[in-house]
């Protein structure tokens, strides 16, 4: 009964939570020694919210709950463990305690679990683990990030059998579960033809999807294939929104495909102030490519005195 109360106030009214009186309900049932009320209180604990004590609470209660099997606490004290914050670092019980929520039914550590066997990170490389535990994670949970990594294995051969198509299905599920990424991923497949035929109208819908649902890296591919032309009805406008909104974050790539736009004045009125300002911008941040459209600006202004 308290935990329902508790968990009333977690969510909110019109999705506004209310932490301090989610905590004092969950306070209340903390006696119960239910699993889920401790891990509850630990997190709220880690976040110094009254009247759940303090950081070392929140450790405790953690332990409580995983010595309990709480597939969710265990893979916090795992993620605890690996990071050093609230525990001191030590990769080998983040492992232990990755395999125990693994084990406990916990998706999150069956996708870091899988990852750390795939990469060889503090544990042998044993690419049919890692694809087991990614296949109990995609299969029994419908996690994204294991949905995503089976696909990436079937696009690249990598622990599975190379099968593009398998490929394609895996990161149209993870995208509908939402991993944004396996949008990047289809639409570069599509714009490419890697493993199925090239359809540019495709590629675009996919990235242009990626970019909306906030992936970046589809914003740069989506504004390629606009600017250019590539397959598709030219749209040089849009590109330089896509890049200008990707330049005020500081991509590496956008800011030196900005500035040239000014430049040129595709898509923008021609300035060539603003396109030097960008260079610089990018040469400054570290970007090749910024630095040698600055010099060759400056070379063409002399030429031009």
């Amino acid at each position: 009964w308290f935990l329902r109360l508790a968990c009333h106030h977690l969510v909110g009214e019109a999705g506004q939570p209310n932490l301090p009186l989610a905590a004092e309900w969950l306070k209340k049932a903390e006696s119960s020694r239910d699993p889920e009320v401790l891990f509850r209180l630990g997190l709220l604990s880690e976040k110094g919210i009254a009247p759940t004590g303090s950081g070392d609470d929140a450790v405790n209660r953690f332990k409580a709950a995983a010595a309990m099997g709480h597939a969710g606490a265990q893979f916090k004290l795992a993620r605890m463990c690996d990071s050093g914050a609230g525990l001191e670092k030590d990769r080998r019980m983040a492992l232990a305690w990755c395999r125990e929520a693994a084990l406990s039914g916990s998706p999150d550590a069956m996708f870091a679990l899988g990852s750390a066997f795939l990469e060889g990170a503090d544990v042998p490389r044993d690419e049919g683990k890692a694809m087991a535990l990614f296949f109990e994670g995609a299969e029994k949970h419908g996690h994204p990030k294991c949905l995503f990594a089976l696909g990436t294995a079937c696009l690249f051969g990598e622990g599975l059998e190379a099968d593009a198509g398998l490929a394609v299905k895996h990161y149209v599920r993870a995208w509908r579960a939402g991993e944004v990424e396996a949008g990047l991923q289809l639409g570069n497949m599509f714009r490419h033809g890697t493993g199925v035929p090239v359809d540019k109208g495709k590629a675009l819908r996919w990235h242009e999807r990626a970019w909306n649902a906030g992936c970046e890296p589809a914003g740069l591919e989506l504004a390629a294939m606009l600017s250019g032309g590539e397959g598709v009805e030219k749209n040089p406008e849009k590109a330089a929104k896509i890049y200008a909104e990707l330049a005020e974050k500081n991509d590496l790539q956008a800011i030196p495909a900005l500035g040239l736009m000014f430049a040129e004045g595709r898509g923008v009125e021609k300035n060539l102030a603003k396109a030097l300002e960008l260079f610089e911008k990018g040469a400054a941040l570290g970007s090749r490519r910024a630095g040698s459209l600055l010099e060759k600006l400056a070379r063409d202004a002399a030429r031009a005195l």
